[in-house]
């Protein structure tokens, strides 16, 4: 019994030591503790350090990543601006070929002669197409929303034929698409009204005019007929034949 009180005393001893001497703590903790276990914490801390950066990086790089795309897609739209510039302008360009090619053109595949342009907007001859359209207007004979898409008309030629004055209704483009041909059907079917109901005798025709043609429109030119009326692809382009399926 009394070796154990010796003992008890001991530990008591040294438990009041260790709870008032922290190097003696700390010198008993490196005797029992692995290195291992005692570099846990500092471990932890690292660890939570590094996650902590990752973090920060991967919310900067959604940052960075959102960034380009909003450029990304502003560089688009600039490029479809662009585009979209160019391509009106070479637009425009090719309506002046058109305009200058017509008459040669006109003579040669389709026997009309003494060709003058009658309507061409944007410019003043367009308004002699609205006061044709006016009288015809008033009375029904066509709606103002067919007198206006009618003005949208590219140009607008007259000419001699055979059996007398013939209006050619164009639509103009450099690769002449299958709704430039439902344009040019539609819109000389209107003026075909007006020129009626204004008790006017000129023959109307539509007319396409292009470099090339796609082969929707090649489709449509060749299926046409009945209230859909006729249609003639003239290629304006020095190095293409002069009509298409004739």
């Amino acid at each position: 019994m009394t070796q154990y009180s010796e003992l008890d005393t001991l530990l008591a001893g040294l438990l009041t030591e260790l709870e008032s001497d922290p190097n003696l703590r700390e010198a008993l903790r490196r005797h029992i503790l692995t290195q291992e276990v005692m570099k846990v914490p500092d471990t932890m801390a690292a660890l939570v350090e590094k996650v902590d950066t990752m973090a920060q990086a991967m919310v900067q790089m959604q940052t960075d990543v959102a960034s380009v795309r909003a450029e990304t897609g502003d560089l688009h739209r600039a490029q479809n601006i662009q585009e979209g510039v160019l391509s009106e302008a070479a637009g425009a360009a090719y309506e002046h070929t058109a305009i200058r090619l017509a008459p040669r053109l006109f003579r040669r595949i389709l026997g009309l002669t003494d060709t003058t342009l009658f309507s061409h907007q944007p410019t003043e001859q367009h308004g002699k197409l609205r006061a044709m359209a006016e009288t015809p207007q008033q009375v029904g004979a066509v709606s103002s929303e067919e007198v206006e898409d009618l003005l949208e008309t590219d140009m607008v030629f007259k000419a001699k034929g055979p059996a007398g004055e013939v209006f050619i209704v164009v639509e103009a483009s450099l690769t002449v698409q299958a709704n430039d041909v439902v344009r040019a059907s539609r819109r000389a079917g209107t003026l075909n009204w007006i020129v009626a109901a204004a008790g006017l005798a000129p023959t109307v025709v539509a007319v396409v005019m292009g470099k090339a043609i796609s082969e929707d429109a090649q489709a449509l030119l060749a299926g046409q007929a009945g209230e859909t009326g006729k249609v003639t692809f003239l290629a304006a382009n020095a190095d293409a034949p002069d009509t298409w399926g004739r």
